[in-house]
């Protein structure tokens, strides 16, 4: 064991790859140190910094020889993840390999594989394109089938389309293999290039074409290759000074090629690179100018607006077409371009994204999802178009959809989505969100109305107009002798969403037919909730203005049901927008060329029913016009058995539960205090209120008066002219009076001001003063003392000069008694 360890420790990769480049036989497992170590050491390099192009090309070469066991075939081939790019020889020799039949069938399905997780990787496609119909003979194996068709998917070019070809894919999905999705996939492909060569329609299908395979390898491959660059860039700035730079890569370009991954993520939107750029980059550091004349030029290099106008022709898109979801200059040049083949395949990888984040539900990463829908959001608005992959998604989405999980992005892919017929777009789109809307709360059902009302305004602004062009453009074409035939490109990104049978007309007018129906079951429901309200009165306003705006020919009214829950609301300024979208009406009616009699007989039914509840006070008692007037016979008696006093006047702007508030303010500023007040005072003075109503943001109520309602003449508003006058002169002074008061009290506040700060100075000087005497008496005392104390040292100073001359005398008598 201990000889084991040390050579284990001696292993290199060198010496890992020399061993399986040497074996030309059959090789033993079974107690053969010297390839378990080799097999340990290429998989533990390939983990931590990937293998190299010529060590990809030996390893695979031996993998695929048949020399060693399968399971040691399987774990090489596991481990061949490039630090950078893989050799176009590498992929050429695994094909060769399984022309030569060596490898098991396992095996070589394992290296198709390996060939689509590497495949945005490779340097190069000119080779690997020339095995297009050496790959065409593998189709008969119905192990290789999905991953022959993937391959040959990603790699067909227009010139690979053959009659042959199409009958063998015919001939496979009508014989024993059947419709997989994989054939279809790549017969879609073929139609797209050569639509007489595919003479019968594909089956629809919501299910991706070619299934999703070996994600974490994937995952393991891009982490690998995102390191590698990340230490390229940084050797390269420091050691070269930015000769990335000299290729014409912006500084954003360089970052979005060379940028690591900052963890590993489970949903990945590529960045838009080119195998050609990156080879230019690594081998080449001359400097490129986007003026020369060459064939194609890369995208990577283009990074101005003005570099795409001045190559728009000559542009190859990158290899990552995904990535127009994150690069704004490459959704110019998707939507300039209008390339089926671009399209395709920016469809395919949506829907095979889509469906496996979301459908399958592969993923838990809500911020990453949420990262994806916020980009498709962004994508279609700047398309103004919707994306046929994401409506099938939204639809088997919103079978199993609750409501709130990512909410506002489902909701806004919903007003983007492209025009059906009503039938179609019932089934797959409202009848859902019909279920979710009867079943959530009033602040779901505001957020749904909203969104089919976007979805109106995107129908009327966008989507009928492009259909008609369409439309135009057909008949002409069928009118004309004309050789050249109708390109569908130029009126849409993605010309397979246009549909000759769609009725722009009629789908508008049942969409909003349903809209209407929710609008009324809802605010039944919520009990004319004031938000929901609101979200109601936008649909109206849209229906009123469309025609102005859009230039949509039919006038669509809301119905009689819709019109009486907003009249009779307590919501002051629903009513407003709501004058305001009839005012627009009117317009509407008079700038339309078509003479609508049936629509135009409905709005002047309504039209009078507005004007009796607002200002007629004759609400439910006309019996000769309106909409209500065959039901006025019957609603007359239940109004009055329900004891409630002048029940014709009680939705009026006088006395309305919606401006009783309004009212009684009104009176409360112009009637002197203590009178008694009572709404019916208002009539002598409609001029000064309706001044009043408009201060207060309802001016709708004053347009939609002064638009239909003729006013009494000159001479009989004269009678109460002195009246209201006299009311303006109280209000004025009763404002003047206000005034003055507020002055007063203000002079009043300013003087108990200036006292309390007199006060307050007062106070204070004759706390300083007090402080100052108690100061002098301390030091009085304090120098009374000192005296005292010099008194003291003076007594004590002539009293040892006392003492010492008393010592003199006596030593003197001392010594006189001695003598």
């Amino acid at each position: 064991m201990s000889s084991g360890k040390g050579v284990r420790k001696k292993q290199t990769l060198e010496a890992a790859v020399r061993y399986f480049e040497k074996c030309t036989g059959k090789v033993k497992v079974r107690g053969n140190l010297e390839l378990q170590l080799s097999l340990e050491t290429v998989k533990a390099t390939s983990e931590e910094s990937g293998l190299e192009p010529d060590q990809i090309t030996t390893l695979l070469d031996a993998a695929a020889s048949g020399y060693f066991a399968q399971t040691v075939g399987r774990q090489l081939i596991r481990s061949l993840v490039p630090s950078s790019r893989v050799p176009q020889e590498a992929v050429i020799n695994a094909i060769s390999w399984m022309s030569s039949n060596k490898p098991s069938i396992s095996i070589q399905c394992l290296l198709l594989r390996w060939i689509l997780v590497v495949y945005d990787y490779i340097d190069g496609y000119d080779k690997l394109h020339s095995l297009y119909g050496i790959l065409f003979l593998f189709l008969d194996s119905q192990a290789m089938l999905p991953h022959v068709c993937h391959l040959m998917f990603l790699l067909t070019r227009k010139e690979d389309v053959k009659m042959f070809r199409v009958r063998k894919l015919l001939s496979l999905i009508q014989g024993r293999v059947g419709p997989q999705p994989c054939l279809l996939g790549l017969l879609t492909i073929y139609k797209l290039y050569y639509p007489n060569l595919v003479a019968f329609a594909l089956p629809p299908s919501n299910k991706m074409f070619f299934g999703s395979y070996d994600r974490k390898w994937r995952c393991q491959v891009r982490e690998m290759v995102e390191k590698s660059e990340a230490r390229q860039a940084l050797s390269a700035s420091s050691s070269l000074g930015g000769n990335a730079a000299e290729l014409g890569l912006s500084k954003s370009r360089q970052l979005a090629i060379q940028a690591p991954a900052k963890k590993r993520r489970r949903l990945e939107i590529p960045i838009s690179h080119s195998a050609s750029a990156e080879t230019q980059l690594s081998e080449s550091m001359e400097q490129v100018s986007l003026s020369v004349n060459t064939k194609k030029v890369p995208f990577v290099r283009v990074d101005t607006f003005m570099n795409l106008i001045d190559n728009v022709e000559k542009i190859e898109f990158p290899s990552q077409i995904a990535a127009c979801l994150r690069d704004p200059i490459l959704q110019h040049l998707m939507a300039y371009a209008a390339d089926r083949v671009v399209t395709a395949r920016f469809t395919f990888w949506l829907q095979h994204t889509l469906t496996d984040e979301f459908l399958n539900h592969s993923s838990v990463n809500v911020e990453e999802n949420e990262r994806l829908l916020r980009m498709l959001v962004d994508f279609t608005d700047f398309l103004q178009e919707g994306v046929p992959v994401v409506d099938s998604f939204i639809s088997s989405y919103l079978h199993t959809w609750n409501g709130m999980d990512y909410g506002p992005f489902i909701l806004r892919l919903i007003s983007k989505c492209q025009m059906y017929p009503f039938s179609d777009l019932n089934d797959l789109i409202l009848e859902p969100l019909r279920q979710l809307y009867f079943s959530s709360s009033v602040y779901f059902k505001c957020q749904c109305l909203l969104t089919l009302t976007e979805l109106l305004r995107n129908y009327a602004a966008y989507e009928c107009p492009r259909l008609k062009e369409w439309s135009a453009a057909v008949t002409a074409e069928n009118n004309t002798t004309t050789i050249l035939p109708t390109d569908p490109s130029l009126h849409s990104v993605f010309p397979e969403r246009l549909n000759e049978t769609v009725q722009p007309a009629l789908v508008l007018q049942k969409l909003a037919a349903f809209v209407d129906r929710l609008a009324v079951l809802g605010l039944r429901i919520e009990g004319d909730n004031t938000l929901l309200l609101h979200s109601v009165v936008n649909f109206v306003e849209l229906l009123s203005q469309w025609n102005q705006q859009h230039g949509v020919e039919k006038i669509i009214l809301p119905s009689e049901h819709l019109l009486r829950r907003i009249l009779f609301s307590d919501c002051s300024s629903a009513i407003s927008r709501l004058c305001v979208a009839f005012c627009r009406y009117k317009e509407s009616f008079v700038q339309s060329s078509s003479r609508q009699r049936e629509s135009v007989s409905a709005f002047n039914d309504m039209l009078v029913d507005m004007c009796d509840a607002l200002w007629r006070n004759k609400a439910f008692i006309n019996p000769t016009q309106g909409s209500l007037k065959a039901l006025s016979g019957e609603l007359n008696p239940i109004v009055t058995s329900m004891g409630i006093p002048y029940p014709s006047s009680r939705f009026s702007i006088f006395q309305g539960q919606a401006f009783l508030p309004y009212a009684w303010s009104f009176l409360l500023q112009t009637q002197p205090e203590g009178k008694r007040v009572h709404p019916n005072q208002l009539k002598g003075v409609k001029d000064v209120y309706l001044e009043f109503l408009e201060q207060q943001n309802l001016a709708g109520v004053i347009r939609f008066i002064n638009t239909f309602i003729m006013r009494k003449s000159v001479s009989g508003r004269n009678k109460h002219k002195s009246t209201a006058d006299h009311l303006r002169r109280q209000l004025q002074r009763a404002r003047t009076t206000a005034a003055r008061v507020r002055n007063q009290l203000q002079q009043a506040r300013a003087t108990v001001a200036r006292v309390r700060s007199s006060i307050i100075y007062r106070r204070h000087k004759q706390q300083e003063q007090d402080l100052q005497q108690r100061e002098a008496a301390v030091n009085a005392h304090v120098n009374s003392q000192c005296e005292q104390e010099k008194d003291v040292e003076e007594l004590r100073l002539q009293l040892n000069s006392a003492q010492v001359k008393a010592r003199v005398l006596y030593r003197r008598l001392i010594h006189v008694s001695h003598l």
